[in-house]
């Protein structure tokens, strides 16, 4: 057998599984999703470890090897994670796709992408097998039958099997394929808003070392994080999965983001911490004031973002610390400023090791207060 590395994905949950197989590391909340009608899917180690074995046999048994590509298309479902884990032990490369893609923007994607397969849920298959002809490489989807809003019987799409027949089949360990720290793990698409979307390429090593940004946040042994944003970007994957699936920190995940259930959902499952981006600050803060907001277990709010007028109002009102960050999925590195530290409304300075600073348009750097762009190394 190789030597493991942690910072390898199916290295660290085959270790954890063997550490800590009964922590149950990752919680899918149905408080938001049905208001707690069906229950909660949680996961252990143990059980990532034997459904992304499944899937990586199912995926070797389609003629995927080391480098192939295949998308994961869905939700915050527990089987994304588990696609993500089976795709590391296989060396095959995941591309994460936002389920609302469609049409000719989708195919773009899995075509730019190379993708041999896709790993949907049901209420994506229909979209995805209507963009097969523009994607050559495309030749098997798996959907996962979820029975949500908007899923549609796999008896109706033609080409498409059913993920679940996959995780109920027993299917022995596979062995994981050699993988080297600079090897690629994902290919994340930019949104596209100046043209076709971009596929950044994430190698492993940057991927672990997300499992080890619980430190630099300032979590704690007990944290308890929580977020609704998609697996498909970053920043779900830095703030929560990652970091726990590293440090067993017990996330917990809601499908989608939401702001009318979110201090609910943080009270329920008792969460110190979670994440938000863009103008999510603002619609938390827009929501009718409670005399009980403050009532809540959350210790700090991981912001990329939070407009400088509602930071100390938002921090007041919720009984929470801001930390505030700013990156992006293809930028080469990231600033911050810690929870009580600098001036309100800052995105802080850089982290060590990366130099930041503001150009002009002939490469100057700019004097303070001076519009530019913002360039780092």
């Amino acid at each position: 057998m190789r030597d493991r590395n942690e910072f390898i994905l199916a290295d660290l949950i085959a270790i954890r599984a063997e550490q800590k197989p009964d922590l149950d590391v990752l919680t899918f909340e149905h408080l938001s999703l049905d208001d707690g009608a069906t229950a909660d899917e949680v996961r252990t180690y143990a059980q990532l470890q034997r459904n992304a074995n499944r899937i990586a046999a199912q995926v070797i048994s389609r003629g995927m090897n080391k480098g192939d590509r295949f998308a994961i298309m869905m939700r915050n479902h527990p089987e994304f994670v588990e696609a993500m884990i089976a795709a590391s032990i296989t060396g095959c490369i995941f591309v994460p796709i936002d389920p609302r893609t469609r049409g000719d923007k989708l195919g773009f994607m899995l075509r730019n992408s190379g993708c041999r397969g896709v790993i949907c849920a049901d209420y994506c298959a229909t979209q995805v097998a209507a963009v097969g002809k523009q994607a050559p490489d495309l030749n098997w989807i798996l959907a996962l039958e979820s029975g949500e809003p908007g899923a549609v019987s796999l008896s109706c799409v033609t080409g498409v099997d059913s993920l679940n027949v996959v995780l109920s089949t027993p299917a022995d360990t596979v062995d994981p394929v050699a993988i080297e720290l600079s090897d690629p793990l994902q290919i994340i698409y930019t949104s596209g808003t100046t043209g076709d979307p971009k596929g950044i390429v994430g190698d492993t090593m940057r991927f672990g070392g997300t499992g080890m940004m619980g430190g630099f946040y300032g979590y704690q042994e007990d944290e308890r994080p929580y977020t609704g944003l998609s697996f498909t970007h970053n920043n779900a994957q830095a703030t929560a999965l990652c970091p726990s699936l590293m440090m067993g920190y017990r996330a917990v995940f809601s499908r989608r983001f939401t702001k009318s259930r979110l201090w609910d959902v943080v009270r329920h499952y008792g969460c110190t911490s979670f994440s938000l981006i863009g103008g999510m600050a603002t619609a938390i803060y827009s929501e009718p004031k409670k005399p009980d907001d403050s009532d809540n277990p959350v210790r700090m709010v991981v912001s990329g973002g939070m407009p400088a007028a509602i930071w100390e109002p938002f921090e007041k009102r919720f009984g929470v610390k801001i930390f505030e960050f700013y990156g992006a999925s293809d930028g080469g590195g990231m600033a911050y400023k810690p929870v009580s530290e600098g001036p309100v409304g800052s995105c802080g300075k850089p982290m060590a090791g990366i130099i930041m600073k503001i150009l002009d348009g002939d490469g100057n750097e700019c004097a303070p207060g001076v519009v530019g762009e913002i360039c780092c190394r």
